[in-house]
């Protein structure tokens, strides 16, 4: 019988760049332990990781009573034309 010798191979990582070490066991590795363990994490949890967005700036009370003058509305008015405004787009 053949003895099988371990392989160990040097490369770097392609998620965070470092170099590590490994025995080929199969299929070669793109990722240190560390980051495969974050991989995992991911899969289980993507909610955990996911990205927020960034917040849409709200224009100032001042700022749209003055539009709303503009147009001949009130206030009240002028914010269920914008929220009618905001439907349509959706729709």
């Amino acid at each position: 019988m053949a003895e099988m010798t371990a392989i160990k191979i040097t490369t770097t990582c392609d998620v965070c760049g470092k170099e590590f070490s490994y025995i080929l066991k199969g299929k070669h590795r793109m990722t240190c332990d560390v980051c495969r363990e974050m991989e995992r994490e991911k899969a289980e949890h993507p909610k955990w990781f996911k990205k927020k967005e960034p917040k849409k700036p709200v224009p100032s009370i001042e700022d749209l009573a003055t539009a709303a003058k503009a147009k001949g509305m009130s206030y009240g008015q002028y914010k269920a034309w914008l929220y009618m405004q905001e439907q349509k787009k959706k729709a």
